[in-house]
């Protein structure tokens, strides 16, 4: 399976300052940490989820609805780094003190309110205040995580979005993430007008974003924060997000590039954002591909046990996307590898029969071009692998059904043709040592009749005419000269080399 082409594990959504760079799934060496505790979630998730981050999970629906603390366990939680439940209380108090120490009007002039909350959160958390230069010292154009900010108060637009965004829902003001394909701001929504935050800049409040901001004499603003000039038509094409999209979106952003942040962090995020954007293709592939390596990292560990624990807790999210249609052609394949890997575990970890059900039906259902040979090669080696192991404990009609209807695609592929070689062989010797020559003949015959043009075909017609040869000999032992005649006849005509029946059959004719 290690030749199979993945897709990207990460897609840059938001991105302040140089776009992350695409990550392609290979083996890596933060791979190997203990997964003893995975599973632990409600979720159909993998990943370990400890006290914080099941919190901030349980606390989903309020960040939907714009509830600032949970709000604030989001963007945690997308921060990718670890996070106590008493981390996230401190800073939860923290901001409601710093909040409640502020002049406000008590929502009587929401705009002014809005504009003290900013240019406090610059000269408090963003270390910037009027008399300081407008790019801040503390700007960073790849740290895109709060935890950060909290902890180093470096910041980008993102980071230092989201802190903005916090601190406005617990006035109860009505604001959004905006989003650009190299920038993003907030927009403050306030009866009779729209108000758009740069939190990037102390002097970033009501920054009109009209055609004279995105033209040359605005390139430097940018260039400064080492972000790619947007035009005015990029702002025109804006996308406008909810507080809790804005925190999925930051689960894939520069501080998740591989280079920064562990595997683990990564993964756990990466199936956290599939899970809640299960519509998104992008992160349904970066999640599946995560499953994918998690696999073949067993795999060389023979650790089936655990990949079995993955399986069951990941089964019912499998069998939904599977119901699915997408436009990206590379997620099925994708899908049908993990799933491939699925069923070679079912029948390495005992539950045989489950993982035969599994890769026929991906067999019959799905197709595989060029690029999933050996997504369908790793399908046949399941059923081959059923198939011999039903064939060592001579169940061989178990053995033979194993392979029913797939014949013509087996016979293609060079793993499952040796695998049904191999049944056919031991079923046909298993009647030779007993010396029932015709029901040993009778398997041979089958055989020859799926596949008599291969190499495997020259030892099975071989072998038939060896049988032939004993069963002549056997009747012509008991005196039955004419019936082992019609044998050796018969050797002749279904075989089209068969020189030593010929033979046989000239010897025992002058015999008689």
């Amino acid at each position: 399976m290690k030749n199979l082409l993945l897709p990207l594990l990460l897609i840059a959504l938001l991105t302040c300052g140089k776009a992350m760079a695409a990550v392609e799934a290979k083996v890596e060496v933060d791979l190997d940490f203990e997964r003893s505790d995975f599973a632990n979630s409600t979720l159909p998730i993998w990943s370990q989820l400890g006290a914080f981050e099941s919190l901030a999970v349980s606390r989903m629906p309020a960040a939907r609805d714009g509830d600032a603390d949970a709000l604030l366990a989001l963007y945690l939680l997308a921060s990718g780094e670890p996070v106590t439940k008493r981390d996230y209380f401190d800073l939860r108090d923290e901001l409601n003190t710093w909040i409640e120490e502020l002049p406000l009007s008590d929502g009587q002039q929401p705009a002014a309110d809005a504009h003290r909350l900013f240019v406090s959160m610059h000269s408090r958390y963003l270390g910037t205040d009027l008399v300081s230069n407008d790019m801040p010292v503390m700007y960073r154009e790849d740290q895109s995580q709060l935890s950060k900010v909290f902890s180093s108060g470096e910041f980008n637009c993102i980071s230092s979005a989201m802190l903005y965004v916090v601190a406005a829902r617990k006035l109860n003001l009505p604001v959004d993430g905006v989003v650009l394909p190299s920038h993003a701001f907030v927009q403050l929504s306030l009866p009779g007008r729209t108000i758009e935050v740069e939190t990037t800049s102390f002097t970033g409040f009501d920054v009109p974003h009209d055609e004279a901001f995105y033209s040359a004499d605005y390139s430097d603003w940018f260039s400064a924060r080492s972000l790619a000039p947007p035009t005015y038509e990029d702002y025109l094409d804006r996308e406008i997000v909810s507080p809790y999209e804005l925190g999925i979106f930051n689960m894939i952003n520069q501080h998740t590039a591989e280079a920064v942040m562990p595997y683990r962090d990564r993964m756990r995020l990466a199936e956290l954002r599939g899970y809640y954007r299960p519509w998104d293709e992008s992160a349904q592939k970066s999640r599946l591909a995560y499953y994918y390596q998690e696999y073949v990292h067993l795999r060389e560990r023979g650790d089936f046990n655990t990949a079995l624990r993955m399986y069951q807790q990941l089964d019912g999210y499998l069998e939904e996307l599977a119901r699915r249609r997408f436009e990206d052609e590379e997620i099925p394949v994708l899908l049908t590898a993990v799933q491939a890997q699925m069923a070679d575990t079912l029948v390495k970890t005992g539950d045989q029969e489950a993982g035969l059900v599994l890769a026929r039906h991906l067999l019959q259902t799905r197709d595989f071009p060029e690029t999933a040979r050996t997504v369908e090669s790793h399908l046949f080696s399941v059923v081959s692998r059923y198939a011999v192991d039903r064939a060592e404990e001579a169940d061989y009609p178990s053995a033979r059904l194993a392979f029913n209807a797939l014949e013509f695609q087996c016979l293609k592929n060079r793993v499952c043709n040796s695998g049904l070689a191999q049944v056919y062989s031991a079923w046909a010797m298993h009647y030779v040592e007993d010396r029932d020559w015709e029901r040993s003949a009778d398997v041979y015959r089958e055989y020859l009749l799926l596949d008599s043009s291969s190499k495997l075909s020259q030892h099975f017609s071989t072998n038939l005419e060896r049988v032939y040869l004993n069963w002549a000999a056997h009747e012509e032992w008991n005196g039955q000269l004419e019936t082992a005649m019609a044998l050796l006849n018969q050797c002749t005509q279904l075989l089209t080399t068969a020189s030593e029946c010929e033979s046989a059959l000239v010897e025992l004719d002058a015999k008689r």
